[in-house]
């Protein structure tokens, strides 16, 4: 009984850590309003552990959409994959 008990409790620590990550996260995020950033937090915390996930993919994808963003300021402009893959080559070193 002690050992189901102590097993819960972890759980539910572990969920809050996630969710307090999580919606510290989104309060630091510059792209989205006030009132988005209140929505987002109020899922993470209406459905402990997934809404948390799913947030967290959301912040994630818009992060790698505004890295992307900033090496092109042109989307339509063509890139020279020789040097794109010599980028790659390069990063381990």
């Amino acid at each position: 009984m002690l050992i189901k008990t102590v097993g819960l409790c972890v759980f539910i620590v572990a969920l809050a850590i996630l969710n307090a990550t999580v919606s510290i996260l989104v309060a630091k995020d510059e792209y989205y309003e006030k009132w988005q950033k209140a929505a987002q937090v109020a899922i993470v915390w209406l459905l402990p552990g997934a809404g948390a996930i799913f947030v967290g993919i959301l912040i994630r994808q818009q992060a790698t959409f505004q890295r992307n963003q900033s090496l092109h300021s042109d989307p339509f402009e063509p890139v020279d994959l020789t040097t794109a893959f010599q980028d790659l080559t390069t990063l381990g070193d």
